[in-house]
């Protein structure tokens, strides 16, 4: 059921990111397309789109998990479709500018991006359960690491971290304070 509310909202996506790119070419708003290229194109990204993202599995990754990993398989089917949806533009040969292929692609990685960007605030900020603030020990690397993975948990919280290298006592580590030691009492 997730997964179709996801799928269903891209294609909303990729049909406004379409309809932007006219409207940004022909400099004027376009809530309908005008001649029959136009609609073809909308069938065709359609089309396009329904054999390159639906078999991926970037629809099979939860919103809470969404990472760089996510983003990357994202660019890689998008980048996938620009090329073809571009090719595909070409000959039409004068029925649709050419830079519609490359516009549309570019503004729907960007309604993708921030429509995953506000399922995951969304998500956080339905959270009902208290979060549990933890202390990490350990500012370098592995810290770090476990600060990442942490932040995909949206019930923790992290306030501070402990570390015994004097060097990185005071200063911060994404926000969060470095303490030495002494400090846990």
């Amino acid at each position: 059921k997730k997964k179709l509310l996801v799928i269903i909202s891209d294609i909303i996506c990729l049909n406004l990111a379409l309809l932007f790119a006219y409207s940004l070419r022909y400099e004027k708003f376009l809530f309908f397309p005008d001649s029959s290229p136009e609609y073809l194109s909308f069938v065709i990204s359609m089309f396009l789109f329904i054999v390159i993202f639906i078999p991926s599995q970037i629809y099979n990754t939860y919103f809470r998990y969404f990472n760089l990993l996510s983003l990357f398989q994202i660019s890689k089917r998008l980048a996938l479709y620009l090329v073809l949806f571009s090719i595909v533009i070409i000959f039409f040969e004068g029925g649709v500018p050419r830079s519609i292929g490359i516009l549309q692609s570019l503004i729907f990685f960007v309604m993708i991006v921030f429509s995953r960007i506000i399922a995951i605030l969304i998500l956080q900020s339905s959270s009902k359960e208290d979060k549990k603030n933890v202390i990490i020990y350990g500012a370098g690397s592995g810290g770090i690491e476990v600060i990442n993975n942490i932040k995909l948990n949206n019930r923790i919280n992290v306030v501070a971290l402990i570390d015994d290298d004097l060097s990185k006592i005071g200063s911060r580590v994404d926000g969060i304070k470095i303490y030495g030691p002494d400090s846990i009492a």
